[in-house]
């Protein structure tokens, strides 16, 4: 019976031993799950890589990257710090692991933006009550090529976030602050062929918009008159004139078999455009900005005539009593084309129009100061600007660019001089013609004498030019 009871006794004890042996792998198991990525096993590091962008969904551009809280409302993976190391982030966010920061990282998905590099997309939480998505590209070696925050979300005050459009090779990255008062910046960035972020500037100027600052991919309209469409080059172009400026759009539309974009020479045009980014032809690695089109339509004729000049009585506190004055039609002149401009500087060149001398009259007589050539903004009587402007339109008209020779300075106070009375102007753009109609008088101070007539003078214009096709004069009529 005791024999029996030892080797009861020992069996347990041998089953109790092989228990322990049969549980100490699992146990060995257990211990490396708790143990630093460092101590793992090495892995195909650039295979799990791959795993990784396999597993997220693909977006195609140009999309929109607005990422929120409201967005990431669902439970989403976090990012181990196997993955983390893998997909090195600690590299773009050096705090990563540091106290107080509390970053976790959530797949979020990846872009199709070349096949020289990986672009990935990956939110980041930053605490609590703040979120960024950052693009990263990576080489196929697992190397970050470059990285940038293209959205961003706060949700502790409400004041600031950012959002992005990416394209094949640009992104835009608008940053709004909501303080006292609503802040936006943009900012653009070109994606080399690399995988490489360089930023680019966004304030141009045109000459479609003077001393102004063109914003990109901002609409504009404008009013230009229409010369011709060049289509030999790299790019489709619409060419004209706004004001003396030469203007060049790229445009993308077919206006051969469209009637609505079949402009003639000549026509005023109202034109949609933006600042856009293009590729240079044959090296798409280098990135211009140029005007483009993005619609454009025909004004129609509007053939107008204006009362440009007339007299009436005004008060003169100087005098203390009424005087009989010239106006001029000012909303006419903040609107006036250089044609018209040209046509009534002409006419006004050889008749008075309540001249004075600004100041001591000059021994060369050059500070005459006309009603007129003011109003048109022109300088004095015969100074370089009048008559430079005037022998600049009328340069194929060798009559008048001889009367121009003549050019007079003769003051109001003159013993014997001219004026107007009245002065109308009719433009008639489909036959592209302006016709100054005035009524004039002379008077002799020193004989008493005044005497009337009227005038009426046509001019043919095109886009740089204009000559004086007529001039019918009445007969002097004492008054």
């Amino acid at each position: 019976m005791k024999l029996q009871y030892i080797l009861i006794l020992f069996t347990f004890i041998s089953c109790v031993q092989n228990t322990k042996v049969k549980k100490e792998p699992i146990t060995v198991i257990a211990q490396d799950t708790v143990k630093p990525v460092e101590d793992l096993p090495k892995i195909d590091d650039k295979l799990r890589f791959n795993q990784l962008l396999k597993e997220l969904r693909t977006k195609t551009v140009p999309l929109i990257d607005s990422t929120n809280f409201d967005t990431f409302i669902e439970e989403r993976k976090i990012y181990n710090k196997e993955e983390i190391s893998i997909l090195q982030l600690e590299k773009i966010y050096p705090n990563y692991y540091k106290e107080g920061y509390n970053y976790r990282a959530t797949p979020n998905y990846k872009i199709k933006l070349s096949n020289k590099f990986h672009s990935v997309v990956i939110a980041i939480y930053k605490g609590d009550h703040e979120m960024e998505s950052v693009l990263i590209n990576y080489d196929f070696n697992r190397n970050t090529i470059s990285s940038k925050v293209i959205s961003y979300d706060e949700i502790a005050e409400s004041l600031s976030r950012k959002h992005s459009k990416i394209e094949n090779n640009i992104i835009t990255i608008i940053d709004e602050f909501y303080g006292d008062t609503k802040q936006i910046d943009t900012t653009k960035f070109h994606i080399s062929r690399n995988g490489e972020l360089n930023q680019i500037k966004t304030k141009y100027s045109s000459n479609l918009k003077n001393n102004k600052t063109i914003l990109l991919n901002q609409t504009y309209t404008d009013t230009i008159v229409f010369s011709r469409y060049d289509d030999n080059g790299d790019y489709f172009m619409l060419l004209g004139k706004k004001n003396e400026n030469d203007i060049s759009l790229i445009y993308d539309w077919e206006w051969t078999a469209n009637e609505k974009y079949n402009f003639k020479y000549g026509d005023s045009i109202k034109v949609k455009w933006e600042m856009s980014s293009i590729s240079i032809a044959g090296d798409e690695e280098i990135v211009a900005f140029r005007e483009k089109a993005i619609d454009a339509e025909k004004i129609l004729s509007k053939n107008k005539q204006v009362k440009f000049l007339w007299r009436a009585d005004k008060f003169d506190k100087e005098l203390n009593q009424e005087i009989n004055s010239i106006f001029i039609n000012k909303s006419f002149c903040s609107s006036i084309s250089n044609q018209e401009k040209a046509a009534l500087s002409y006419v006004a060149t050889f008749i008075g129009n309540e001249c004075s001398w600004d100041g001591e009259v000059n021994e060369n007589r050059s500070n005459l100061k006309c009603k007129i050539l003011t109003a048109l903004d022109l300088g004095y009587q015969c100074s370089d600007k009048h008559l430079g402007f005037l022998q600049s339109w009328f340069s194929k008209d060798a009559t008048a660019l001889k009367k121009l020779e003549k050019c007079g300075t003769m003051p109001y106070t003159a013993t014997i001089q001219t004026t107007f009375d009245e002065i109308t102007v009719f433009t008639d753009k489909d036959n592209k013609t302006i016709k100054v109609n005035f009524k004039a008088y002379r008077i002799n101070v020193r004989e008493s004498s005044r005497e009337s007539w009227t005038q009426t003078n046509i001019f043919k214009y095109d886009l740089e030019n204009i000559t004086l096709i007529s001039s019918k004069k009445s007969d002097l009529k004492e008054k």
